[in-house]
């Protein structure tokens, strides 16, 4: 009787190991690489909020896997489109530097990424270019979002990929900070030129100048009232005029 539960054990055992292995589902199609989805298909790079001394930065584009990793490397290459008006197309050496055009998958990896030097040019506010990824023998574009545009009316307009391009967007913006309404008696009312002035002459990070008041690493509101008294005598001794042309001038209580 013993005997006899052991090979009834041994036959459920043995169906469930190869009712395992026929309900396997194991993945067979091709490859695919795509522009990392966490992402838009616009980034933009926003020199305002990085100190004026700052003429480089690094932006890493994500290319990821869908498929099988290999345990060998397999290329891929991308193209550089700049067609867009002369007013904000960028050029390279100028916005950015020349980068290859092909690229490796490693082995044993899904993803890689493409590191894109960006130049500043403060002569021009904006600028665009665009990277696209190609097809090849080895990767598709199979797994891609794709966008259903609509114009003004609602039309459905085509529809188009959205992960096989990014548009890199650089400009000169800089934010009004969040906190600068509850200081405005000492800051006065907001201009970009006026801030990054401020954090010129001051010598304050320009990202720290966005943080809340008192939070880690940012500044307190002593401080801003003290920054605030430096610059009224800072702009009194020079005048400087704002991007709409107006002559700057601090909150009343810098004044006092």
């Amino acid at each position: 009787m013993k005997y006899l539960k052991y090979i009834v054990l041994s036959l459920c055992l043995f169906k469930l190991l190869t009712g395992c292995e026929q309900d396997l589902d194991v993945y067979s199609g091709g490859s695919s690489i795509y522009f990392s989805m966490e992402d838009d298909d616009t980034l933009t790079y926003s020199w305002g909020i990085v100190d004026s001394d700052v003429e480089e930065a690094v932006l890493n584009l994500r290319v990821n896997l869908f498929g099988k990793v290999t345990d060998y490397p397999r290329k891929f290459t991308i193209r550089v489109f700049t067609e867009f008006p002369d007013s904000v197309r960028a050029e390279e050496g100028v916005h950015y530097k020349e980068f290859p055009l092909e690229y490796e998958m490693p082995p044993m990896a899904d993803h890689v990424d493409i590191p894109i030097t960006l130049l500043r040019d403060k002569d021009q506010d904006v600028s665009y270019f665009e990277i696209f990824l190609e097809e090849n023998e080895e990767f598709d574009f199979g797994y891609m979002r794709w966008m259903q545009p609509e114009d003004s009316l609602g039309n459905l307009l085509t529809p188009y990929m959205y992960d096989e391009h990014r548009v890199i967007k650089q400009d000169e913006k800089f934010p009004k900070p969040s906190w600068w309404g509850t200081m405005e008696d000492y800051v006065g009312e907001w201009s970009e030129v006026k801030g990054i002035t401020m954090c010129d002459v001051m010598e304050i990070d320009r990202k720290m100048f966005q943080l809340p008041l008192d939070s880690d690493g940012a500044l307190t509101y002593a401080k801003v009232r003290f920054i605030s008294i430096q610059m009224a005598e800072y702009f009194y001794y020079n005048p400087t005029l704002d991007e709409n042309g107006v002559e700057i001038e601090m909150g009343e209580m810098a004044y006092y």
